[in-house]
């Protein structure tokens, strides 16, 4: 098991930030954003959280691949590498047919395409409400009923009570995905306990499931 970080080697300094995009004059609708470049909450090595949009994270997380691979030469069996962040990071390539690059978003949006019609997208902070109604828009029916709300990284009770209200404010069969990678198994069983009958999509659970069944696959390849 190896864990490469995005901003490993990185000082705050040198960080790649993208100013923020240009307010629109007032009475305007807002600008459409590019949901492939989402500002997105990651670490320094210190534990810092920053802010970094994901077009300037992504030749990072490319240069951890490259170096991954090439750290792993022709040795050892086939891999699997996880990103952990619910972006879209359309541009990242795996650098190597040994290894499989399993993206969260494209794992929950699989699931979300199995019957999910509407949807409550809950994300970390206010900035990515945007992104994330464009990225997951060509996802889901294009009558599709969509709003977004903020659950931070670690909920409270009452931030938990108010993402189930915003849910009840849709059709009955809308969906509640968890659009954020790290949020507990326990923020997933209170929200299932909170919205009953209604499906909950979690982003980072998609992904777990889906390397369980990669890794599954390759055991049964191996015996």
């Amino acid at each position: 098991l190896a864990v490469r970080g995005a901003l490993d080697g990185v000082c705050e300094g040198a960080l790649p930030l993208t100013p923020p995009p240009p307010q629109p004059p007032p009475g305007l609708p807002p600008s459409p954003v590019d949901a492939s470049d989402c500002p997105l909450i990651t670490r320094l090595n210190d534990g810092t959280p920053v802010t970094v949009h994901e077009a300037a994270l992504t030749p990072l997380l490319q240069r951890q691949l490259d170096a991954h691979a090439a750290a792993l030469g022709g040795r050892g069996a086939p891999c699997v590498a996880v990103l952990l962040c619910a972006g879209r990071f359309d541009g990242l390539r795996s650098p190597s047919e040994r290894i499989t690059l399993l993206r969260p978003f494209a794992a929950a949006a699989d699931a979300a395409r199995l019957g999910v019609r509407d949807a409550l997208l809950c994300v970390p902070t206010a900035d990515q409400q945007p992104y994330a109604l464009a990225r997951w828009r060509p996802e889901l029916p294009a009558a599709a009923a969509i709003a977004t709300c903020v659950l931070p990284e670690e909920p409270g009770e009452a931030e938990l009570q108010q993402a189930a209200a915003a849910a009840r404010a849709l059709p009955a069969e809308a969906a509640i995905v968890l659009d954020f990678v790290g949020h507990g198994a326990s923020v997933t069983r209170r929200m299932r306990e909170l919205a009953p009958g209604r499906v909950v999509v979690d982003v980072g659970g998609e992904a777990l499931a889906a390397v369980e069944g990669l890794l599954a696959g390759e055991l049964r390849a191996c015996s």
